[in-house]
């Protein structure tokens, strides 16, 4: 057995930011202090290869993929898509979200498609 000293652990879960776009200005947030400048989409192939990546990594491996980030997931226009691609893992797939546009019909989009696990 190893001293303590020695003991390190990996992490969980990973955090993937989708975008930092959103519609809130929280106060405890960035967004609240207008911070953020340069807005813009995660590239669904970088994402694809950040899951690629993880998933084929014999070193770490996490037991949850959270999408979560200073901005809303659900505004990125391949969220679906993105979320899907997540279906090839073995992940628990969770949404951090303020709700807004976790509309009737995304919601039904969400369950058709077994997108997440966890919102």
């Amino acid at each position: 057995m190893k001293n303590r000293e020695d003991q390190f652990y990996l992490p969980s879960y990973v955090n993937i930011e989708l975008t930092n776009h959103c519609n809130m200005k929280c106060i405890i947030c960035p967004h609240g202090h207008n911070l953020i400048k340069n807005k813009g989409y995660m590239d669904f192939e970088v994402y694809k290869k950040i899951i690629d990546e993880l998933w084929e990594c014999s070193d770490f491996k996490p037991d949850r993929i959270n999408l979560v980030g200073v901005g809303e997931s659900l505004l990125h226009p391949q969220f679906i898509d993105m979320a899907n691609y997540l279906k090839k893992t073995n992940y628990i797939r969770d949404l951090v979200t303020n709700a807004y546009f976790l509309t009737p019909d995304k919601s039904d989009e969400i369950i058709e498609n077994d997108a997440l696990d966890i919102i």
